[in-house]
C-alpha cells in the first residue's frame, strides 16, 4: 500500500481490456452507489475503451467544449459522466479508471481525495520510470526536457453520502487525429496550461518513450491501491451497469442537458 490507505483495507480490484463506454461510465456509478458506509473499503476499476468517445464532466456544456459535426464526421459518440471536471476524448488509446472509497476512508475534500489518487497513479508509472507529478487541483503531467509541464492525465471526482468516486484518464498514445477536431478549447484550463492547444499541452506515455502493456499498467495500479489480484466483476454489478447506461449513458436526455 506504500502508505497510500491503512494496511485493514479490503480492496476490490476489475479490470477491462475492452469496454464499451456506457457500460463502463455505469459501473463506475453502481460501485458508488453501493459503497458501505461503515466499511473501509476500496473498490477500483481499470478499463479500456473499445471505441473513442468524447466524455463530458457532469457540469459541461455539451456547445462550449465539443465540435459536434467533427464527432458525427468520425462516428464519435458523446457521453456524460456523473463525476465533475472536464471534458476528455477516451479511444484505445487511453486507460481509465474509476476507484471508489468507502465513507469511512474519504480523506475529506476535494484535493484530499485527488492526492490519494495521484499517489497510487504516480507510483503505478514509477515501476516503468515515468517520473509524474502533480499538476493542481487535478492533473498528473511531466515535466519535459524544456521545463514546461505537459498534461499527461486527467481526474474527476464525485463525492456522496456513501463515498467518493475518483476517475483518471490517462493517454497511453496519440490519437489517430488531433485532438481539437473532437474537443474545443476549454472554457476554463489550469494555469499551466497558458493558453496552449490541445496538441501543444498533453503528451503521452508512447512519446515519453515508455512502452507499457495496458496490462501491466493495470497491474501495476492495483498493486499501488494494495490490491492482492483483481478480481471477477460480480453478476449484479454488470446488470446494474447496463441498466445505467441503457438509462442514463446512452439517454440523449441526460448527455445533452447542458
Amino acid at each position: 500500500m506504500a502508505g497510500l490507505l491503512p494496511g485493514d483495507v479490503s480492496v476490490g480490484a476489475f479490470v477491462a481490456p475492452r469496454a464499451e463506454i456506457a457500460e463502463a461510465l455505469g459501473l463506475a456509478e453502481a460501485l458508488l452507489e453501493t459503497a458501505r458506509t461503515d466499511a473501509r473499503e476500496v473498490a477500483a476499476y481499470v478499463w479500456r475503451p473499445r471505441a473513442h468517445g468524447v466524455v463530458l464532466g457532469s457540469a459541461c456544456r455539451i456547445g462550449g467544449e465539443v465540435d459536434r459535426d467533427a464527432c458525427r464526421g468520425r462516428g464519435i459518440e458523446v457521453f456524460r459522466r456523473v463525476s465533475g471536471g472536464g471534458t476528455v476524448l477516451v479511444g484505445p488509446e487511453t486507460w481509465c479508471y474509476s476507484c471508489v472509497l468507502s465513507k469511512a476512508l474519504d480523506p475529506g475534500s476535494i484535493r484530499g481525495a485527488f492526492a490519494w489518487l495521484h499517489g497510487a497513479v504516480i507510483a503505478a508509472l514509477a515501476r516503468f520510470g515515468v517520473a509524474a507529478e502533480s499538476a493542481p487541483i487535478s492533473d498528473l503531467a511531466v515535466r519535459m526536457p524544456g521545463g514546461e509541464l505537459r498534461k499527461l492525465a486527467g481526474h474527476s471526482q464525485k463525492r456522496t453520502r456513501r463515498g467518493v468516486l475518483c476517475e483518471g484518464t490517462l493517454l497511453a498514445g496519440p490519437f489517430p487525429f488531433p485532438m481539437s477536431e473532437a474537443l474545443r478549447h476549454p472554457p476554463r484550463e489550469p494555469e499551466y496550461r497558458r493558453g496552449r492547444p490541445h496538441e501543444e499541452f498533453v503528451t503521452d506515455l508512447r512519446a515519453l518513450g515508455a512502452a507499457i502493456a495496458f496490462e501491466d499498467f493495470a497491474a501495476a495500479l492495483m498493486a499501488a491501491l494494495g490490491a492482492a489480484e483483481t478480481r471477477e466483476l460480480p453478476a449484479g454489478f454488470a446488470v446494474r451497469a447496463r441498466v445505467l447506461a441503457r438509462e442514463r449513458y446512452l439517454a440523449s436526455e441526460w448527455t445533452e442537458r447542458l
